[in-house]
């Protein structure tokens, strides 16, 4: 942040940052924080289904109400308890 304003790039400017990390959970989650676009927290759940960190993300982020109950279930039934 600067003066108060949040960081926010374009996804061209993380490319290269994606394609390294070999577009893994965390680098998706990055980067969809980074520029605001919810596809990628939505590739991330495609990609690593049993990622809780990207359902909490999608559950945390997603504009449709249907999504986040999806994203919550997937956190419910993974829930060791």
């Amino acid at each position: 942040m600067l003066n108060g304003e949040k960081l926010k790039l374009t996804l061209e400017q993380l490319q290269g940052y994606l394609r390294e990390n070999h577009r893994d959970a965390e680098s998706l989650l990055t980067a969809a924080r980074l520029t605001g676009d919810e596809e990628l927290v939505r590739e991330a759940a495609r990609r690593f289904p049993q990622d809780a960190h990207v359902h909490l993300e999608l559950a945390m982020k997603a504009s449709g109400i249907a999504e986040k109950q999806q994203a919550i279930a997937v956190l419910s039934a993974n829930d060791p308890e």
